[in-house]
């Protein structure tokens, strides 16, 4: 290290300049780090003693580069390692045996002959006779250190038995001037050889080492968490792996090279070709598929992303601008409005959000309305029963429009019985719901009208009474439209599936509807004092 600790000093301050904004809102937000404690499990066990966790991660972080990748989709084609190929994960392993053999015995092939020695290629210490360089020309190498220079008549020489000899010149050809061959390095020199050796040794180390150490420590934070097979946690080490296949690549080209000459070169060069070929069909061919997954699209947001662009352009349409606005979407509670928040350059507009998959949300004021529905997930039957009678939906890049031009009403087969009952958050105007057998499948609406947002998240419930209305019979607690965003005027339909049991009573009997605080289980009281409306159903 000597002459690069002012480098290595520099990189530290930087290191710590970056890092320590880092740590000191970590300590002051300690919310942040709610990922870290959801997939740090092995970390832990590690510490109480149990390392059984991080021994069983450490295979299936080493098969994530060959053998099998991510589970998930967030970041890479599923179950795809780091090389799918056969030819480049070969020189992935052939550069890192490469770096492990340099970094533990580093210039095996230099120890035998240290760099002041004599080597074949000054065509000493072999029988085959070598052509000395002209008078005029100074001899280079060890050879230099004897002074000598040849007539320009000189005639070749050979070296045996470390005896150098030169046959006699003959009449008319110039003399050869004395020539002395190098001697045994003095114990002086030798001394001088070995500290230049052992440095020359040193360095070719030290790079290796480096990169296998910073491989190990890039892994680190896989192997202590959970999830293990997840090549973007290590996302620094990428760049490293690379490495590894160039050592590897190089030393099959220089092999083929030493052995066939030019035609080993070309065979080289068409292996290499034919790695990285395969290599970008496998993606051409993967990609797109992997882009086009609903689930993808939805991580990336890739269907908010086009609605936004829509938003933005009916900036000036004031038909469309100025229409409530709702949107379907799989994370409606806070994932689906901040993103949306970000995406879109409007902030004169503040749609209403709600999960499709459950429920329909009809933003406040009169029709008009629009309702907007992402491609990556299907609506609820009855949803899209209901959007279909209310108005005619157009298809738009990433989800599909619907206007809602007249009031909406639950779909045919629905018998509708009003509720009128209302608490400080909504008001219950009805109960619908489809054929009731015993032993069936029941669907339930539930119609609500929002007066205020809540102060907690709340659920909707649903309970089928018996007729003596003492015991539940089948029940569903769910809401698809959050409460924390409810705002006056707003109207929604809570779909609610209830699976009836068998010994349900082929009569007439109740159902019981509110809204509870799922973490606490209190109902929020109605009006009336009670906490639960409920409404006549017929089980047939």
């Amino acid at each position: 290290m000597r002459g690069r600790w002012l480098g290595l000093a520099a990189a530290v301050v930087l290191a710590v300049l970056i890092v320590t904004p880092l740590v000191v809102y970590r300590q002051a937000h300690p919310e942040v780090a709610a990922r870290a404690a959801q997939v740090d499990e092995p970390l832990r066990a590690a510490l109480a003693g149990d390392f059984a966790p991080i021994l069983r991660n450490i295979p299936l972080v080493l098969s994530m580069f060959t053998v099998e990748g991510d589970h998930g989709l967030e970041y890479n084609l599923q179950w795809r390692p780091v090389f799918p190929e056969p030819l480049m994960s070969a020189l992935f392993y052939l550069g890192v045996a490469l770096a492990v053999w340099r970094a533990v015995r580093p210039g095996a092939r230099a120890a035998a002959s240290p760099p002041d020695s004599p080597s074949p290629s000054h065509g000493l210490g072999t029988d085959r006779q070598t052509r000395l360089p002209s008078a005029n020309q100074h001899i280079q190498g060890p050879l230099s250190r004897g002074k000598a220079c040849l007539a320009p008549t000189a005639s070749p020489i050979s070296r045996q038995d470390s005896t150098l000899s030169a046959p006699e010149p003959s009449q008319g050809e110039g003399e050869l001037r004395p020539f002395h061959a190098p001697d045994t390095p003095s114990a002086s020199a030798q001394g001088a050889t070995k500290p230049r050796f052992a440095e020359q040794v040193r360095q070719q180390r030290l790079p290796y080492l480096i990169v296998l150490l910073l491989s190990a420590a890039m892994l680190a934070p896989t192997i202590l968490t959970s999830d293990a097979r997840n090549p973007s946690r290590p996302i620094g080490l990428l760049a490293v792996l690379f490495f590894y296949v160039g050592l590897g690549a190089y030393a099959v080209w220089r092999w083929l090279s030493a052995r066939w000459g030019r035609a080993g070169r070309w065979l080289a060069a068409g292996l290499l070709a034919v790695t990285f070929g395969l290599n970008i069909v496998l993606t051409a061919r993967d990609l797109p598929a992997w882009a086009d997954n609903p689930v993808v699209r939805f991580l990336y947001q890739d269907d908010l992303y086009q609605i936004a662009r829509y938003l933005d352009a009916a900036e000036d349409t004031a038909a469309e601008g100025d229409a409530p606005i709702s949107i379907a979407g799989l994370t409606p509670d806070w994932v689906d409005p901040m993103s949306l928040r970000l995406l879109m350059a409007r902030q004169d507009l503040a749609p209403s959000f709600f999960d499709g998959q459950g429920a329909l949300l009809l933003p406040a004021g009169a029709p008009p309305a629009q309702v907007l529905v992402p491609d990556m997930f299907a609506l609820h039957p009855a949803v899209s029963a209901m959007l279909g009678e209310a108005g005619a939906p157009v298809d738009a890049a990433g989800f599909t429009r619907w206007t809602v031009t007249r009031a909406v009403s639950p779909p045919d087969g629905y018998t509708v019985t009003p509720a009128g009952a209302a608490n400080a958050y909504a008001a219950l105007q009805a109960v619908a719901w489809d054929s009731m057998t015993p032993g069936g499948t029941a669907n339930l609406l539930s119609v609500w009208a929002t007066r205020a947002p809540s102060a907690a998240r709340l659920r909707v419930f649903v309970h089928l009474m018996d007729a003596a209305q003492t015991a539940v019979l089948a029940q569903d607690d769910a809401l698809h439209v959050p409460s924390l965003q409810w705002r006056a005027g707003e109207v929604f339909y809570q779909t609610h599936t209830l699976n009836c049991p068998p010994t349900s009573p082929p009569a007439r009997t109740r159902c019981a509807s509110g809204c509870t605080d799922p973490l606490t289980g209190v109902r929020v009281p109605f009006e009336d004092g009670t906490d639960a409306a409920t409404v006549a159903v017929r089980v047939r």
